[in-house]
């Protein structure tokens, strides 16, 4: 739960405090699509709790299976899961849709930052 959360939170700074004006921009939402997304915030701030939970389940059933006990080997089990399966994906997503290379970075960087940040925390835990 406590990985889960720090994800959350991260995501909440991400997106509202460092990347709230380039995001919607980027993905050229018109400013009746964003009120459209802030009138469904809560049922989004749920889904992304829900994945969250789900990403911290699945760390730190990894971390228990690879018998990682510090903080620095649960950082780098979650550098290899953000450059093995969140980055390539995210990559593989936009380079389909057309998006811009300024999306892929602003969503993979939050991706690695979640990782790392809940790799930490079960490393650390052990």
């Amino acid at each position: 739960m406590v990985a889960a959360v720090a994800s959350f939170l991260v995501g909440g700074i991400w997106y509202g405090a460092l990347f709230s004006k380039a995001w919607p921009r980027l993905h050229k939402l018109t400013p009746e699509e964003i009120e459209s997304l802030r009138n469904q915030q809560l049922r989004g701030f749920v889904i992304f709790f829900i994945c969250d939970l789900v990403l911290a389940t699945v760390v730190a059933g990894l971390t228990a299976a690879l018998n990682l006990d510090t903080a620095l080997s649960g950082v780098m089990l979650g550098f290899w899961l953000w450059i093995g399966l969140a980055a390539t994906q995210t990559l593989t997503l936009n380079a389909a849709a057309g998006k811009p290379a300024g999306l892929f970075w602003i969503d993979t960087s939050k991706q690695l930052v979640s990782l790392l940040l809940i790799g930490a925390i079960f490393g650390a835990w052990r």
